[in-house]
């Protein structure tokens, strides 16, 4: 083969990469622009913190909030109950769609907002959680579902203090029959060591359920304790 042949093989060579390099260029850009297209135009994005939805393709106004709260609470629950991880992410993330659509139709539905926190919360997403929390709180600072929700966040952590104030505003806004909150209250001022208070909150929810031991037996050790007398209540819970 002679010294020509070869530059002309190689030339050829060299225009065939080029052009393979650019074919491959067109057909990427091509496919970035179908797949941006593809999710410009389906309607929603999964973000963290909650759904987002493009609001120009979507009219929230048409939106059936009684129905689409029962729909979200029945995916909540199935969640609750669910015992695999994937089922019960899949439910969560359906309730949450529910809810957030919920609140697109009522910016100031605090029972939705209250549900899109609780589920962050369940979820460990503390930062989530509290913004969702704090959301429904300055709309219904009295709501007792929120207060009693928001104190379960932090009783949750062990954030007594901050966990009785919210019980509190539940309890004097309609939740003083609640059985769950006095019991609450009860291991919170326990714990917190004023004893007064705890017995208080207990014999209400033994009133409440008079069949639970535990609480007869808690109710029965403050009763032999010198409460008002001890050194903890004395210096911490008088001063």
């Amino acid at each position: 083969m002679t010294v020509n042949s070869l530059r002309v093989i190689s030339i050829s060579n060299s225009v065939l990469m080029i052009c393979n390099r650019k074919l491959v260029a067109v057909l990427s850009a091509c496919f970035i622009i179908l797949f941006t297209s593809f999710f410009n135009t389906s309607g929603a994005e999964v973000k963290k913190g909650g759904l987002e939805y493009h609001e120009d393709r979507f009219d929230f106004s048409a939106l059936d909030a009684k129905k689409l709260t029962y729909e979200g609470n029945l995916y909540f629950n199935k969640a609750l109950s669910s015992t695999g991880k994937r089922m019960k992410k899949d439910a969560f993330e359906k309730a949450m769609g529910k809810y957030y659509l919920v609140t697109k139709a009522d910016s100031k539905n605090v029972y939705a907002i209250t549900q899109i926190a609780r589920i962050h919360d369940l979820k460990l997403e503390d930062k989530y959680a509290k913004k969702y929390y704090f959301m429904a709180f300055n709309i219904e600072p009295k709501n007792p579902h929120v207060n009693y929700h928001f104190g379960e966040f932090y009783f949750k952590r062990d954030k007594l203090e901050k966990a009785v104030i919210h019980y509190l505003i539940a309890y004097n806004n309609g939740y003083q029959r609640n059985y769950n909150l006095n019991c609450r209250l009860a291991i919170a001022y326990d714990k917190l060591g004023d004893l007064k208070k705890a017995k208080k909150y207990y014999e209400t929810a033994l009133n409440l359920n008079p069949q639970q031991q535990v609480i007869k037996s808690r109710l029965e050790k403050i009763n032999n304790t010198d409460y008002e007398n001890s050194e903890y209540y004395r210096n911490i819970i008088r001063e």
